[in-house]
């Protein structure tokens, strides 16, 4: 799945923002986090069920939060960073970053 490289960089902000305000990060606050960057791509592009789209992208077993909580969770020496988040959610869900100009919410109907 194709998404603009601003959601990655939007996503990697909030994240570290997140993480510099806390003391010891908690992972279901980290996917709130990735899912709130997500939902306001989805509502300024008219993109319908961004959520369901990564879950196919990624054949995910389990719901988007679950699965992404798990990878967190579940992976050894896990560090709560913008880089890490980001670089797990594009494994989990098969992303590729595009520039936002070649960015086509259409593609993704």
């Amino acid at each position: 799945m194709n998404l603009p490289l601003s959601l990655r960089e939007s996503i990697l902000d909030q994240v570290d923002a997140y993480v510099d305000a806390v003391d010891t990060p908690n992972s279901e606050a980290v996917v709130e986090v990735v899912i709130e960057q997500l939902e306001l791509l989805q509502d300024e592009n008219e993109i319908d069920d961004i959520i369901g789209k990564l879950e196919d992208s990624g054949a995910l077993a389990d719901p988007f939060s679950e699965a992404l909580d798990e990878e967190f969770t579940g992976a050894a020496g896990f560090v709560f960073s913008g880089e890490d988040v980001v670089t797990t959610l594009e494994r989990l869900c098969g992303i590729d970053w595009i520039e936002d100009e070649a960015f086509d919410p259409e593609s993704l109907a």
